[in-house]
């Protein structure tokens, strides 16, 4: 979208019979006009039931922001509604008549059980079409021999292990979580299948990422894994999951990180970040956090109504929530 703004474009009066812009979800008002202007007619496509768009990454220009929000803006309710603002896509699919949109309904990235509960909790409680599992052959599978015939599995840490503020970014850590990440990678690593699988670590916060990344390097240098690719930034990500709309990999480890008692939810809450969290993978999912300690957490956003991550928990099966004692269970 900027790029056809440059300057060096400036010879050129571009007009077109149709502009296709893709991913238009991720784009602000403003860098989506860019395109729009130049076109006869506009084809939008994106998914705004994902990430909205982002104002910067960077943190001096979000500091900037904020003091700026503090000092000046009466319109919204507080620095999450300024910063989680609706794409131009957003706006028009939630107005325009139904005959000029249309909803993609098939899934061929996940197993069944995965692309069943994203379509129950991030677009069915919208009012959108069910998203349908598009059958696949059975190595298109994780294959490993887990103890529950499952691709999704929860690893429940409990309220014993609560989660704590960074006191300079005020980015949420979990130390226990993070150090559980290589635990369960290295029960992962005994499967001489995952020679051949892409892994990908995302959690909500920079604090948190740059611990896993920590405790990753501490554990796997020193003792090597046999079949995870862990030098291979292709086959072992760790990321926040704000930078992972988009990509896709084998098996997802997603930590929550927040613990313990007396639980806020903070951003948990916006289902379109956790809905690309908890849609990345193509073979495994597993899932890190307090289960119990989430799904009774306060939804800022509703008295009466859960966050669409406390429907997804809550729709997990019983037999694949496993306390993390029994971790030796889940990989015999």
């Amino acid at each position: 979208c900027n790029h056809i703004a440059a300057k060096k474009y400036r010879k050129h009066s571009f007009e077109f019979d149709y502009v296709i812009m893709d991913e238009s979800g991720k784009a602000t008002v403003a860098e989506s006009l860019i395109p729009c202007v130049l076109g006869n007619r506009v084809i939008l496509v994106g998914d705004h039931r994902q990430l909205r768009p982002t104002l910067t990454r960077t943190r001096e220009v979000e500091k900037w922001l904020r003091d700026k929000h503090r000092a000046e803006t009466q319109q919204w309710d507080g620095w999450d509604d300024y910063f989680n603002r609706p794409s131009l896509f957003e706006e028009v699919i939630l107005a325009i008549d139904p005959d000029f949109k249309a909803q993609l309904t098939e899934c061929r990235r996940s197993a069944e059980l995965q692309v069943s509960l994203t379509s129950q909790c991030f677009y069915e409680a919208e009012g959108d079409e069910p998203i349908v599992f598009v059958p696949r052959a059975k190595e298109k599978e994780h294959c490993l021999p887990l103890g529950i015939d499952t691709s999704v599995v929860m690893i429940d840490i409990g309220s014993k292990h609560p989660s704590e503020k960074d006191g300079e970014s005020q980015s949420s850590f979990n130390t226990f979580s993070a150090r559980l990440i290589p635990e369960i990678a290295r029960y992962l690593d005994k499967y001489d299948r995952v020679k051949q699988y892409g892994f990908g670590i995302i959690t909500g916060y920079s604090a948190q990422m740059r611990l896993i990344q920590s405790e990753v390097r501490k554990n796997f240098a020193k003792d090597r894994p046999k079949n995870i690719q862990w030098n291979d930034v292709k086959q072992f990500t760790i990321s926040v999951l704000d930078r992972f709309q988009g990509l896709e990999r084998d098996i997802m480890i997603v930590d929550l990180v927040k613990a313990g008692p007396n639980l806020d939810l903070g951003f948990l809450r916006i289902p379109n970040r956790i809905n690309v969290g908890l849609s990345r993978q193509k073979r495994l999912l597993i899932i890190v956090g307090d289960h119990k300690g989430l799904i009774n957490a306060p939804n800022r956003n509703s008295d009466t109504k859960k966050a669409a991550l406390q429907e997804y928990l809550e729709r997990i099966p019983k037999e694949c929530i496993v306390p993390y004692q029994q971790l030796n269970q889940l990989f015999p």
